[in-house]
């Protein structure tokens, strides 16, 4: 069981880590870019990473639910 929970902090840290990067990337692009253009691009590109978001907390939920159900048939 230990492992699950070290599995879990792992996807968790490795979401954020991505997340931060992805972002970083999109603000150096929108630097190059004009105002018009650059709203733009981060208007075109926000969606893409929302759903990724939304897909790794889905995972994350249906893991420790998974988990915790787990755990109680054990203790039984």
């Amino acid at each position: 069981m230990r492992i699950v929970r070290i599995l879990f902090v792992a996807v968790a840290v490795l979401a954020v880590v991505a997340r931060y990067l992805r972002e970083r990337r999109r603000i150096g692009v929108v630097d190059r870019l004009s105002g018009r253009e650059g709203l733009a691009y981060l208007e075109r590109t926000r969606t893409g990473g929302d759903r990724f978001d939304l897909v790794v907390t889905i995972v994350l939920a249906v893991g420790a639910c998974a988990s915790l159900v787990v755990l109680a048939a054990a203790r039984r």
